[in-house]
Order: structure tokens, then C-alpha cells, then sequence
């Protein structure tokens, strides 16, 4: 005889006849990392592309715990990670992996899909169906998870239901290790960590329905929420089964309706004053989207206006390539973009329209310029270049072939003007931090880091203008102090002589132009000052040369208005 016990709420299943003793399984995988431990950032990565090439074998859940260093995702639920952490002694570091609860344990890195495979080869005794609902309010997850045992079974088990967010992407790292993109994260286990005893005995084709609810707490994004069921025995604290809910996608509350999502293609600074931004869009209205207009401008300025033409059913997303915009730079300049005329309609909902990107003004230097990269662990992966005002690649590097080592390349730059510096990984993860610790930087003479980085995806790229000729800054004499220091109208040379002599100065601007002069005079002992005039002089870098003696002293000094 069929049963169905009901667990929860009321709600009576009937199952027609006919079930498979074998149930295929799925293999869970509980994964436990953090965001400052830097391995986990090593090697989550390719766990990760594992578990995307499988979904119809691994059904995965991530647990983000207290240690090494912060994690605002471990604060979200600290009951259900440690009940986790704890259920499997001893006790581990992370990263740290369990596959189908005890049956396997260990470090990512001594698991493939081989070891997948073993355990997905053994029948499982029961068969999930696991569904969730979203309201309209999107605060609440209504759960169905429905349990059936096709030959029947005998022996303790318990059922598991966990709400996760599939993917919860941080514009800048919440911990330490660089990663940005968390994966499947645990938000709440229903109806607690101990999950819903199970009869201990069944008949062939008995079943077990759990209805569960939760209301939303720290969600990062609804439209993510997904569901895992699983079945486990709290005995040898192996796993039967698991299976997954994927999350829902959205209703349509529009017919027309069009979101900016991204902007891209962007110089982390400009002196160029030349873009063409590439702006990510997504259909969120009932319509697919055939037509659009992407309107774009820096500053307030001219209006460009682009007319994408294309096919996008609802919730699909397109990333445009705009033409290039010019503009006159300033020290902080403002992108705006935003679409309109959907299907030549009015867009329904301005909300997600606008999006807006700061571009800096680009950093000022001399000709003597210093590149410092260090490789991540795939430094064939790594090219760059330098391009003067003309286009012309004036100095490159990469690939590489030694991981993790720091390269030095300084660069004397023959002419002025505006230089492009871009920077490539084949890999489309950049330098950091998912293969390792690498960055870059680029150092004027004066030890300014002016364009870096290293946490990017395939490219990145920044400007800077070279405006005057390096020139030697000594540093090592302790009798020079300009104060204030960078200044405005005047400026006061502070001297402190170990004897007295005559005391000159010359002022020259980065193109090597002496643009002020005084003429030696004699300076007692000890301390005193000259006054340095800047009431005729442009805003700038300025290299000042006391002549004390036979002796010059240079500092740099900085000139503001």
C-alpha cells in the first residue's frame, strides 16, 4: 500500500504506479570558503567551472564562515554555518569540500568530476522534486520539496532544505583575497539546521511532502534565490540525494521597459578626451526589443545618439558598442547614458534607466616613467603595451613565463603628448586575484603611482600625458625645506646653513625652462629664508634649485591656484 505522510502543512499526493527502484543522484556538494582566505580564491575558480559543467550531477551549496578575516555573507547566518562546520569533524581549514556529506572530505584541489562520478554511479533510494514560488512582494520564498521511495526503505534519515542566492556579485572585494563573485551561498536551512525527521520505515512508493516558507533577510538579490533539498543520514552522515530549484525568472511588469546595466570600454583616466563606451542593456519589458535608442554625453555637453537595432526577447541582454564621443577633459569628468524609445515606445519605467561613470582628468608627468608588474600564476596570460599620441606602440611586454614574479621596465618617452597604456589577459580574469596575486603600476619620477591595478577581466586602460622632461630631484640634504608645500601665492625657503655663504635660486618648469630667478645673496649661519614668488606662475610641477656655496640642492615644488 501507498502512503503519503505530509510534513508542515496539509497537502495530499498521489502517485500513479510504475516506479523505477534505481533513482539516479545527484552528488551534493557542501563547500565551505571565506572571502579573506586567500587559497579559497586560488582555487575556487576552477571548483566552480567544474560544478557549471555538471549541473546534472553536482548539486552545490557554499558556506561562508568565520576565519580567516571578515565576511559580511558569514554575519547573514552564523547559527546555520557553525551547525555545518561542526557537523563534520574534525575540524578543517578552508577551503574545504564535502561531497555527498561524509562519503567524501578534503581540500577542492584533491576532487574532479572522476570522484564525482564514483559516487554518481551508486543508485539512490529515494527521488526528490523540489519547487519554490516567489510573490509579487519578493520577501518571501514559498517551498515544496516532495520525497518519494520507489523500492521503499529502511533507516534513519533526514530531510534538508536550503535557501541560497545562486550568485551575489560585489562591485569592489567585501574580504581580503580580491574575490568578487560568491557562488550558491547558504541564506537559511528550513526548518533550522536539524531539518525534518523521516519515518524510518517505507513501503515501496510511499512519499513525504514538506511545504516551508521564509521571509527574506539579508538577500542581496531575489531574482537569485534558489532551493536545495537534500536527504542525509544522521548516522554515518552520508547523503542519499539532493536535488536543486533554480531561480525564477521574473514577471514582466511592463511592455515596455529597457535597463542600462553596465558601462565598459572606459579609461580609468583621460587626456585624450576620446571614449566609446560599450553599454550593457537588458529587456525587461513583455515585448522583445527590436529597436532602441542609446543617448550619451561627458559633461552635460552634446548629445550623441545611437539607434541599436537587434532582437531581445524579455530578460535577455545585449552589450552595445558605442561610437566614439570626443570631449574637452577636465580634472573630474561625468559619462551619462541612457536609453529611450524602446519598439519606438516611451520606456515604462525610468528607474533602471540612467547609469553615470566618472573618468579622471588624466595625471601629468615628465618623460621618465617606471612600469611594475608582478605575474599572477598564468603569466602567458599577460601582455601590455604603450601607445604614443599617434597610435604608435612605443613599448610592450608579456607574454610571460614565470608566475608570481615582479618585472621592472622603466621607460623613457620621446615625445609629449597624450600616452595610452593598456594592459591584456587572455584568461579574462585579469591578474587577481582568482589565479594568484599579481598587479600593476605605473610611477612617475617622483615615485606617483598615476594608472594601477589588477583586479580586471580582459583588458584595461588608462591615459596620461606626458608634459616636460624629467629632471634630477635631490633629496638627500636636510638644509632645503620649501613651506607650504604645494602653494599658492608665495612660498618660503627655509635654510638651515652649516655655515654662512651666499644663497641662490632658479625655478624650473618640466620642459626644462627656467621661469624665475634670484640672484645670490648672503645668508648668515644657521636658519633664515627666502621668499619664492609664485603670483606670475601657472599652476604645476616646478623643480627649484638652491645654489648654496658650490652646492645645489633640488626639490620639487607644486604650484596651485
Amino acid at each position: 500500500m501507498k502512503r503519503t505522510f505530509t510534513l508542515l502543512f496539509a497537502l495530499s499526493v498521489l502517485f500513479a504506479g510504475g516506479l523505477q527502484a534505481q533513482v539516479q543522484r545527484k552528488v551534493l556538494l557542501e563547500h565551505f570558503t571565506q572571502a579573506s582566505c586567500g587559497p579559497c580564491a586560488t582555487y575556487n575558480p576552477a571548483m566552480q567551472a567544474v560544478v557549471n559543467a555538471n549541473p546534472d550531477k553536482i548539486v552545490p551549496i557554499k558556506y561562508q564562515v568565520w576565519w580567516p578575516g571578515s565576511d559580511p555573507m558569514y554575519n547573514h547566518n552564523t547559527v546555520d554555518v557553525q551547525a555545518r562546520v561542526n557537523y563534520y569533524p574534525p575540524s578543517f581549514g578552508v577551503p574545504h569540500s564535502q561531497l555527498d556529506g561524509a562519503w567524501w572530505g578534503g581540500h577542492p584541489a584533491n576532487w574532479t568530476i572522476n570522484t564525482v562520478n564514483t559516487r554518481y554511479a551508486v543508485a539512490s533510494p529515494f527521488q526528490i522534486e523540489i519547487s519554490h514560488s516567489i510573490p509579487a512582494t519578493h520577501d518571501t520564498v514559498f517551498i515544496t520539496m516532495v520525497i518519494k521511495a520507489p523500492a521503499g526503505f529502511s533507516g534513519s534519515a533526514i530531510a534538508h532544505i536550503v535557501v541560497e542566492e545562486e550568485q551575489i556579485h560585489f562591485s569592489t572585494a567585501p574580504g581580503s583575497n580580491g574575490e568578487t563573485d560568491f557562488f550558491n551561498v547558504m541564506k537559511k536551512m528550513l526548518p533550522s539546521n536539524a531539518g525534518t525527521a523521516l519515518p524510518s520505515t517505507w513501503a515501496a512508493g510511499d512519499s513525504v511532502v514538506i511545504n516551508a516558507f521564509w521571509k527574506f533577510a539579508n538577500v542581496y538579490d531575489w531574482e537569485e534565490i534558489a532551493v536545495v533539498g537534500f536527504i542525509q543520514d544522521p548516522v554515518t552522515k552520508y547523503v542519499h540525494q539532493a536535488e536543486y530549484s533554480p531561480p525564477l525568472p521574473p514577471a514582466p511588469l511592463f511592455n515596455y521597459d529597457v535597463a542600462a546595466l553596465t558601462l565598459g570600454g572606459l579609461p580609468t583616466a583621460s587626456c585624450s578626451g576620446e571614449i566609446a563606451p560599450v553599454v550593457k542593456i537588458k529587456n525587461m519589458g513583455a515585448f522583445a526589443l527590436t529597436s532602441l535608442n542609446l543617448n550619451y554625453r561627458v559633461n552635460g555637453g552634446t548629445l550623441h545618439t545611437y539607434a541599436w537595432t537587434g532582437n531581445l526577447p524579455f530578460y535577455a541582454e545585449a552589450s552595445v558598442s558605442l561610437p566614439v564621443i570626443t570631449f574637452p577633459v577636465q580634472a573630474n569628468n561625468t559619462l551619462e547614458v541612457y536609453p529611450s524609445l524602446p519598439n519606438g515606445q516611451a520606456d515604462q519605467f525610468a528607474g533602471n534607466d540612467t547609469l553615470q561613470e566618472e573618468i579622471d582628468g588624466a595625471h601629468t608627468a615628465t618623460n621618465l616613467v617606471t612600469l611594475t608588474l608582478r605575474t599572477d600564476n598564468a603569466p602567458a596570460q599577460t601582455t601590455w603595451n604603450l601607445k604614443d599620441a599617434s597610435g604608435t606602440i612605443v613599448y610592450s611586454g608579456g607574454p610571460y613565463s614565470q608566475a608570481q614574479t615582479m618585472t621592472t621596465v622603466p621607460m623613457t618617452l620621446s615625445s609629449l603628448g597624450c600616452y595610452t597604456f593598456t594592459i591584456n589577459d587572455a584568461g579574462g580574469n585579469g591578474i587577481c586575484c582568482s589565479s594568484g596575486i599579481g598587479f600593476y603600476r605605473l610611477t612617475d619620477q617622483y615615485g606617483v603611482n598615476f594608472i594601477a591595478g589588477s583586479n580586471f577581466a580582459s583588458t584595461e586602460v588608462g591615459e596620461f600625458e606626458v608634459i616636460g622632461v624629467g629632471m634630477e630631484e635631490e633629496l638627500n640634504a636636510p638644509l632645503v625645506e620649501v613651506v607650504p608645500n604645494p602653494f599658492r601665492q608665495e612660498a618660503r625657503v627655509q635654510l638651515n646653513l652649516d655655515q654662512a655663504g651666499e644663497v641662490g635660486l632658479e625655478l624650473f618648469d618640466l620642459l626644462g625652462s627656467r621661469v624665475l630667478q634670484t640672484l645670490p645673496r648672503p645668508m648668515p649661519q644657521g636658519e633664515s629664508t627666502l621668499s619664492l614668488d609664485g603670483s606670475s606662475l601657472r599652476p604645476g610641477l616646478y623643480l627649484l634649485k638652491v645654489k648654496v656655496g658650490n652646492e645645489v640642492y633640488t626639490r620639487k615644488v607644486n604650484h596651485t591656484l
